[in-house]
């Protein structure tokens, strides 16, 4: 960094201050640069030593900064109690549009540094913080990611704010993701006793890797919807309600959980859903009503969900997991299907591709992954003359390519992209590599 920039008193623009213990790299350095505006990250700064020396930054009276980024170095001595002095110095001014928060080390976060005009807020690997701030009111927030919170337990009351004043909780929220929450066990529920909505116009709800989270509550209904869940302690996934506005929805890597979401049945506005990595004795979810699904994402379940044959506006597939045993009749009416990955995984291996994948008239884009019990591609494949882009990965005892009469059928492919098939034989000059002598990109890894 360049030493005493508060002598650029007319400066506007300041994306990075690492700060420093030496003079003219402090943090005070920032507090006569009064024409920032933007986006501005302030990085090391467990080198300020007490709130007082953070206010010298003079942040709050810096309208025209519209995103701050905070972060502490990771690798830094434990020294938590000052982070919340420091943090409460750094307070922004109420114009602030975006707030990220890295590697913070108090316990407690200061309330009143989540301004009433955010509308993006991130907190990243806040190691030691024991509960998530009060947010329920921020009336401007549209996009809330939380991520790593180490210490976090419980998600309760506090999450949501002073709801006995308010109807509505998180009412312009839009995208809401939780993801890498190791110890977060319980998610409660806002007390039963108001009527209050909340998340009314999420779009994209992402819980990702939290391993021992066992519930999910009814986040999203009123108070006259709300239900009891069957077991006695815990309110379990299936007792929310699907918000009508939800379009993206992931839940993966969540071990612990006890079942699936009934709501999924009825969740007709969804287009994304990326499920899987779950307790073997979790079924998939049924998805015959869901109309306006494009994309799916399934992981680690033994066969295909109840209603994906009902499924005709389904454009991008990916299915992980053990392939042999499933139904694959289903593919029969994926006339809308333009992209397909299949990664095999477990010990009992398909010797063949399943021949129903020919009849996907519209694939542009096929990927097959870990497939080691085959040995070679089908004839058929040349029939699906729509491919453009084939990929073959880890596939270990994959030796051979359809024929070149098959392989030239498909006039439309322009990539082909071989990984980690050790027996396959592509370079130039190969018999392989003469099958696909039409194909402009060819590419061996």
């Amino acid at each position: 960094m360049p030493k005493h920039l508060s002598r650029m008193t007319q400066l506007q623009t300041l994306s990075i201050f690492v700060v420093g213990s030496d003079e003219g790299y402090k943090i005070e350095e920032i507090g006569r640069l009064k024409n920032l505006k933007g986006q501005l990250s302030l990085l090391q700064l467990e080198q300020v030593k007490s709130k007082k020396e953070a206010m010298t930054a003079n942040l709050v009276e810096k309208e025209s900064i519209s995103v701050l980024n905070f972060e502490w170095s990771l690798d830094r001595e434990d020294c938590g109690d000052n982070d919340l002095n420091v943090l409460e110095g750094l307070q922004p001014h109420i114009n602030l549009q975006g707030l990220r928060i890295l590697n913070f080390a108090s316990e407690l976060m200061p309330s009143g540094i989540f301004v009433e005009n955010l509308i993006k807020l991130e907190l990243h690997s806040c190691k030691r913080g024991k509960t998530l701030p009060m947010l329920g009111q921020l009336s401007k927030l549209e996009v809330l990611y939380i991520h790593n919170l180490r210490g976090v337990k419980s998600i309760g009351d506090e999450f949501y704010g002073n709801y006995r004043d308010s109807k509505t909780l998180f009412p312009k929220l839009k995208t809401f993701e939780i993801s890498r929450m190791v110890s977060l066990e319980q998610w409660k529920d806002v007390a039963t006793v108001t009527n209050c909505t909340t998340f009314p116009h999420l779009e994209n709800l992402t819980m990702c890797s939290c391993l021992k989270l066992t519930n999910i509550p009814n986040i999203f209904a009123t108070h006259s919807q709300r239900l009891e869940a069957d077991t006695v302690n815990v309110r379990l996934l299936s007792s929310f309600q699907s918000p009508p506005n939800l379009r993206s929805l992931t839940i993966y890597d969540c071990t612990s959980l006890v079942k699936l979401p009934n709501w999924l049945d009825c969740c007709c506005s969804l287009e994304n859903l990326w499920i899987g990595e779950f307790r073997d004795d979790i079924s998939p979810p049924n998805l015959q009503n869901l109309p306006y699904l494009s994309s799916l994402h399934i992981g680690n379940f033994h066969n295909f969900p109840e209603g994906l044959d009902g499924i005709h506006n389904l454009k991008r597939l990916i299915v992980e997991g053990p392939m042999e045993g499933r139904d694959w009749s289903r593919f029969i009416p994926f006339n809308s299907l333009e992209v397909l990955e299949l990664h095999e995984t477990g010990t009992n291996s398909l010797t063949q591709l399943p021949r129903q994948l020919e009849l996907l008239t519209s694939l542009r884009s096929l990927h097959i992954q870990s497939f080691n019990g085959i040995e070679f591609l089908p004839e058929w494949l040349g029939n699906i003359t729509s491919l453009e882009t084939l990929e073959l990965s880890e596939c270990r005892n994959l030796k051979n390519l359809p024929s070149k009469e098959a392989m030239s059928n498909l006039t439309r492919l322009n990539r082909l992209d071989v990984y980690k098939c050790s027996q396959l034989e592509v370079g130039e000059g190969s018999v392989e590599r003469e099958k696909v002598s039409h194909v402009p990109n060819v590419r061996v890894f």
